[in-house]
């Protein structure tokens, strides 16, 4: 028996010792031998992946702000993980995403949602491409316009609602309000059916705290990458029982994009609704090789759709309203712009009209700019040819990323960065910042629903300040500012969001 337990000791002590010997041989490498050893940055980060998951996600989406110190420590080019480099150069993120690019994206990064079969998240230039194409017409701006009544339809929903509200004297979660809208207009206009979240009587406050929860569990996939797969394997019967609440939430969103590219497939792609047909229709009935037009993907091109239209849309549509109804002359100065364009205050004015003026123009871009709604940062991989940055030159195949929100908060280029300005657009200035301006990031990876965001801005910010006037409630800077970078940004986990009442 003695010897038994010996050569099982032996035998666990011999693992232990290959253990330390191959990770003391690849923590070597990483530091001393890798093309990368060169560049700066701490020396846990270069050793180790798990110094990013320290950050990620046991400080639940903190990274983003040690990359920044690493950045105010070691210069504009950081080494953050073994396989990774940061670079903060406003001028290097156009030259780098330029529309010539033809970069990869990063998969491990961009695994968070197991969606690898979606449009937005495909690794390959070639394939994402493709897959582009299939859906681009749909997006484009003359079709955007045919579908504005759609969009409508939606606004004049939230102003009844709000109106509803301002009647029975209640206060209006805009936060939840603006992220209802939004899932509903790019449900509509994506799937062969709304998910009507406007509809609902507290403005779907559980769906939303629901798509915070996934946000930070898709964080803790990009490191686990088995956490989906087993979730999705276990029947809703088992979780309801376990997790009734958030957890049978997440798994009834997922059903809904299953059962919305069955129900594409069912058809064949044909549809009698009185809406036309879909992005998902368009993909089905492309020239797209059939597989490329499964259930499978086509389930997760929804979700991708949904949850890219969703979040950015609904927080640059918080961050802008707060910061309006934070400065009362930025406010009255909109109000007297959109009532002097004429017409009846009650009837919505038009994309086309609102396009037009001047001060709300700004106010969009602005905006777009301070809440940068893509938080992440956006790493891509160069597989033929090495990247030269400064006196480093990067090899092939590595994963090199930049991020929006350090070009948005340049002060190089925009003075007082983190203040509210739309002014800074009605200068002589304009055009030189506009090339900054990236909220959809830039280049043949940039965001396909741009046109379709932009008209959401025009028509929610435009026609409810047109119709009302509002003010805040309780609701201060620091519960809207970012606080955790679940790729897009979210306030702090005891915030209550955009609180205002309807006067």
């Amino acid at each position: 028996m003695n010897n038994q337990y010996q050569g099982i000791i032996s035998l666990a002590l011999g693992f232990l010792v290959l253990a330390a010997i191959s990770t003391a041989t690849l923590v070597t490498y990483r530091l001393y031998l890798s093309p990368l050893a060169k560049i700066p940055g701490p020396t846990l980060a270069a050793a180790t992946g798990w110094y990013e998951f320290y950050y990620d996600c046991l400080s639940a989406g903190r990274y983003i702000f040690e990359i920044e110190r690493m950045h105010n420590t070691y210069g504009p080019i950081v080494r953050i993980s073994p396989h990774e480099i940061h670079i903060k150069d406003s001028d290097s993120f156009l030259q780098f995403n330029s529309n010539t690019s033809k970069l990869d994206k990063y998969a491990w990064y961009y695994n968070f949602v197991a969606a690898p079969l979606s449009g937005a998240l495909t690794t390959s230039h070639e394939l994402h491409r493709t897959r582009r194409a299939a859906m681009a017409k749909y997006f484009s701006t003359a079709n955007v316009t045919r579908l504005e009544p759609l969009i409508q339809s939606c606004v004049s929903k939230l102003i009844s609602r709000l109106d509803e509200h301002r009647l029975q004297g209640k206060v209006v979660d805009l936060s939840n309000a603006y992220r209802c809208i939004a899932t509903d207009v790019i449900t509509e206009y994506a799937l062969p059916r709304s998910r009507l979240m406007l509809d609902s009587p507290d403005f779907a406050a559980g769906y939303n705290r629901v798509l915070r929860d996934f946000a930070n569990i898709a964080t803790w996939h990009r490191h686990i990458p088995i956490i989906f797969p087993i979730f999705n394997a276990i029947p809703r019967s088992v979780i309801a029982k376990m997790d009734p609440g958030p957890s049978l939430a997440v798994y009834d969103n997922q059903k809904f994009f299953k059962d919305s590219a069955a129900q594409i497939s069912a058809s064949n792609g044909q549809t009698t609704d009185t809406r036309g047909t879909t992005v998902l229709h368009e993909i089905y009935k492309s020239d797209l090789l059939r597989s490329e037009q499964s259930v499978p993907r086509l389930a997760q091109e929804a979700q991708t759709l949904v949850g890219a239209g969703t979040e950015t849309t609904g927080n640059t549509l918080s961050m802008t309203t707060f910061y309006l109804l934070s400065d009362r002359r930025k406010a009255q100065t909109l109000k007297k712009e959109l009532r002097d364009s004429g017409g009846n205050a009650n009837e919505p004015m038009s994309f086309q009209d609102l396009q037009k003026l001047p001060y709300l123009t700004a106010v969009i871009s602005e905006g777009l700019r301070i809440s940068s709604s893509v938080s992440g940062r956006l790493p891509r991989v160069d597989p033929t040819a090495a990247t030269e940055y400064k006196s480093y030159i990067i090899p092939a195949g590595t994963a090199i990323s930049m991020s929006i929100r350090d070009v948005h908060f340049d002060d190089r280029i925009f003075p007082d960065a983190h203040e509210f300005k739309p002014e800074r657009w009605l200068g002589d200035e304009k055009r030189a910042l506009e090339k900054y301006l990236i909220p959809f990031s830039k280049g043949p990876r940039s965001c396909v629903g741009m046109n379709l965001a932009q008209a959401e801005l025009y028509l929610v910010i435009g026609n409810l300040f047109r119709r009302f006037e509002m003010e805040l409630v309780g609701t201060k800077e620091e519960d809207l500012t970012m606080a955790h970078d679940f790729f897009s940004p979210f306030g702090p986990a005891d915030s209550q969001g955009l609180r205002v009442a309807v006067l």
